[in-house]
């Protein structure tokens, strides 16, 4: 697959680098990355359209005081 990330070896422990994926070189890579990408579209959107949830939004608050 060509649109995946790689995570690459890192500083610091916890810490990634993600690498830009490189243009598809197959013609079967860009209809897989097409395919794949209508796919979760169809399966995720409604999903990430909904607004977080306040119980959520209040532990990101509490965590990123510590």
């Amino acid at each position: 697959m060509s649109a995946s990330l790689h995570l690459s070896g890192a500083s610091s422990p916890g810490a990634a680098q993600a690498r830009i994926p490189k243009a598809p070189s197959k013609p079967g890579e860009v209809a897989f990355d097409r395919w794949l990408n209508r796919e979760l579209t169809r399966l995720y959107d409604d999903a990430l359209s909904e607004p977080v949830p306040e119980d959520l939004l209040k532990l990101i608050g509490e965590v990123g005081k510590k």
